[in-house]
């Protein structure tokens, strides 16, 4: 009952905990922006969160200065026409960690003024099951999320995720 109070529409839920997914598109910024106005609304409590597919974790690149010139496999033409070994410098090794990448962008989307109250996570795993799963686990009561409004035989291919989280989420979307 004391999820409930009285205003002058008639009685309405407050949202205490408020989930929003995002994969950092317009519609997911447009959506956030939704979610703003409920936690003020409601003094609700806001947990970002963006879902990484399971193969995203870490890319490692190793990237190597331009080939010198003559063959590519590493060889030089040397006068007389001889081959010879042209020296090979030690590749530059880029580690991309795309939960770093993603916190930072989370955070960023974070209001100033909520900096100390909202929560930004990272989950791994199906987008649908993860976003349950999570509402579920940190016993959120509202998720606010966007849907990219496939159509046709996009959508019957693809699914939906927003769809799947209506049909499977403990609370309202």
């Amino acid at each position: 009952l004391d999820a409930y109070q009285s205003g002058e529409g008639g009685t309405h839920m407050a949202f205490r905990h408020i989930v929003v997914p995002t994969d950092f598109s317009e519609p997911a910024n447009h959506a956030l922006s939704y979610a703003v106005e409920e936690a003020i609304l409601h003094g609700a409590k806001v947990t970002l969160l963006h879902v990484q597919p399971v193969d995203a974790r870490t890319g490692v690149y190793y990237v190597t200065g331009a080939p010198s010139s003559g063959l590519e496999a590493g060889f030089d033409v040397v006068a007389g026409g001889r081959l010879a070994m042209a020296p090979v410098s030690d590749p530059t090794v880029v580690r991309q960690d795309y939960s770093d990448e993603a916190l930072a962008r989370l955070r960023d989307l974070v209001p100033e003024a909520y900096r100390d109250t909202w929560k930004v996570e990272i989950a791994i795993g199906r987008p649908a099951d993860t976003i349950v799963r999570l509402a579920r686990e940190r016993k959120a009561d509202l998720i606010v999320m966007a849907t990219h409004g496939r159509t046709g035989l996009e959508h019957m291919v693809l699914g939906s995720v927003a769809e799947k989280v209506v049909r499977l989420a403990p609370c309202p979307v």
